[in-house]
């Protein structure tokens, strides 16, 4: 997963550098998008092979996959070299293991630190609230109806063009899922509702 997420990070970079832009600055939400979309790339097959490397069945060499996450980072940063020459010493085993010195975790803290803690970024947080009078929404806004038929259509055209068969199947349950909801969204829930202006 963690190769499959990388292609997706180089892959916006050579995005960015086609489009002549500066190189993405990738948000929390954005990572997990891309985490979702790698883990969905996560084959059954090789997660049966984490379980038997891992010996909780008996290795069997004819059975294991030969599924290389890495074979397609490769690629990916092969082409990142020959747009950027910023990146042509970069190798597979540098993208994937660049964060492992990242500390995910803090020294142990007393149950008083960690109360002290959230109650104390609560009140912070409140207090920044009230003096920018934001009322705590997130930045992220649900798509108007016209957004998302716009972005239906897009995928639509986009899997006539490519001819792919599953993608468009897929295209067509998103439109009915928006669809339904939109619908849901729109009926009237209480009969006061018609009579109101």
């Amino acid at each position: 997963m963690k190769a499959k997420y990388r292609v997706k990070v180089i892959q916006k970079m050579i995005e960015a550098i086609d489009k002549k832009k500066e190189l993405p600055q990738i948000s929390l939400l954005d990572a997990m998008k891309m985490l979702v979309l790698a883990w969905d790339e996560v084959t059954e097959k090789t997660v049966q092979n984490c379980f038997k490397k891992a010996g909780f069945t008996e290795i069997d060499e004819n059975t294991l996959s030969s599924d290389d996450p890495f074979r397609a980072l490769n690629d990916t940063i092969r082409q990142l070299s020959i747009l950027d020459e910023n990146f042509k010493d970069l190798s597979a085993k540098d993208v994937a293991s660049f964060d492992d010195a990242v500390s995910v975790t803090q020294g142990l803290m007393s149950d008083e630190e960690i109360l002290s803690d959230i109650l104390g970024n609560e009140v912070e947080e409140m207090q920044d609230e009230e003096d920018n009078g934001q009322d705590g929404a997130s930045s992220l806004e649900k798509p108007t109806t016209s957004q998302l038929h716009d972005a239906i259509d897009t995928l639509m055209n986009y899997s006539m063009m490519v001819d792919t068969t599953e993608l468009k199947e897929l295209t067509i349950k998103v439109s009915r899922i928006v669809e339904n909801e939109v619908i849901a969204g729109s009926r009237q829930s209480k009969l006061t509702e018609f009579f109101s202006v």
